[in-house]
């Protein structure tokens, strides 16, 4: 095998976490094709230069399981069509997602390296793209996509770019370049206050707090964020109903401490909540939220606000509804998962980046996207790629990562 020849599956890592940093912005539904094919052109590569990547046996388990569960429930859905249709895609993104992360995760550190510093490359791209079009109010999204509504058009995009930061910020730091990572911590987190990106803005400050915990104390953040993720999830139905709901009120009340988008999500969130309940070991079927009944009903004539707007704006509540039970501890499980992963790469920037991409994918997914949409899918997956290949700079994968004055989530 020639050099050259082995360093295939690596070349084409790097273009595809370029091409994904700078389409994220104006074209992110990109995502969803770049998975799909560099999810079986890198593994076809890495298997063409005589490497064996092996997907990780934990996460496989538990997404054939998740995906033979909604399968079942075609047996009780209130529209199995619905399900049949989207069945085919997320399990082709969960499994082209699981095969890019390994090769990613079985880089040499000098191909890591050099993938690594292509994703900086492609994402200070994406902040200057991200840069001009805050002092433009959206001017280049006005040219290439929603001209009615620019600033809106990019927030989806922005969630794509505040995954890939994390990486991108390990890699500079494990480079020995602090400030420069800074500097794109703040090309990202100004101008996305600026365009009032709420889901994103958030993202990024939770993120952010958990890569300084995780830097002094990887353990400890990790217990934190698999712990809090599965209270959070498990008891979702019940806070929406019990807390949230009653303390914040929605378009009944004419409350004015949330937002209009805030008091929307709130009744959708009721509604979801009060389906789950219902059918709480069940569900109610895979896929059927864009069709459930009721859904359609209009709350507020004025912006014609819908009642469940194709999904329930939570993963939480989405997970409920459709798969019950089973499908909320898969959700659970899936994130302490990825805790444990990330507290498992050997440098301090990596942990912490692995760690920062949990809690910011957390809090997008707990307030925006459907749960199974195509590109929100392939972006997780994508970014779980890019930590993955930045996991491979440092030293080896097998080495601890020191202790910190926290517990261990497990020995």
């Amino acid at each position: 095998m020639t050099p050259a020849r082995g360093r295939l599956p690596a070349l084409a890592l790097a273009a595809t976490l370029v091409l994904t940093a700078v389409l994220a912005l104006h074209a992110h539904r990109a995502a969803a094709p770049i998975l799909a094919a560099a999810g079986i052109a890198v593994p076809a590569l890495a298997w063409f230069a005589g490497q064996r990547p092996r997907p990780s046996l934990p996460f496989a388990a538990l997404f054939a399981g998740l995906l033979a569960w909604a399968a079942l429930g075609l047996a009780w859905s209130i529209d199995p069509a619905a399900g049949i249709d989207q069945w085919p895609r997320v399990a082709y993104l969960l499994a082209t997602g699981l095969l890019l992360v390994a090769v990613a995760a079985g880089l040499a550190p000098e191909d890591a390296r050099m993938a690594g510093r292509a994703l900086v490359l492609g994402f200070a791209l994406a902040a200057v793209l991200l840069v001009v079009e805050a002092a433009t109010g959206g001017a280049v999204k006005a040219l290439v996509g929603n001209k009615s509504d620019p600033v809106m058009a990019l927030k989806a995009g922005s969630t794509i770019l505040v995954l890939l930061l994390w990486p991108a910020v390990a890699v500079l730091a494990d480079d020995g370049r602090r400030g420069a990572a800074a500097v794109l911590a703040l090309a990202v987190a100004v101008p996305l206050g600026l365009l009032d990106g709420r889901a994103a803005f958030l993202a990024l400050l939770a993120g952010a707090a958990v890569f300084a915990a995780a830097w002094a104390a990887p353990r400890s953040s990790a217990a934190l964020v698999a712990v809090g993720a599965a209270i959070g999830i498990l008891a979702a139905p019940f806070l929406v109903l019990h807390v949230a709901y009653p303390l914040l009120g929605g378009f009944a009340d004419g409350d004015t401490m949330l937002p209009f988008s805030g008091r929307h999500r709130l009744e959708i969130w009721r509604f979801a909540a009060e389906r789950i309940l219902e059918r709480p070991l069940t569900g109610w079927g895979f896929n059927v939220s864009r069709v459930f009944p009721g859904g359609e009903r209009i709350l507020d004539a004025g912006s014609g606000a819908m009642q469940m707007p194709l999904h329930p704006h939570n993963a939480a509540l989405h997970w409920w509804l459709e798969l019950g039970l089973p499908g909320a501890l898969a959700g659970a499980a899936a994130v302490a998962l990825l805790a444990g992963a990330a507290r498992r790469l050997p440098t301090p920037a990596a942990r912490a980046a692995g760690l920062a991409q949990v809690a910011s994918g957390l809090v997008v997914a707990m307030l925006s996207y459907g749960a199974w949409q195509n590109w929100w899918l392939a972006a997780l997956g994508l970014a779980a790629a890019a930590t993955a290949a930045v996991g491979r700079i440092g030293p080896p994968q097998n080495s601890s990562p020191p202790p910190d004055r926290g517990r261990p989530l497990a020995r």
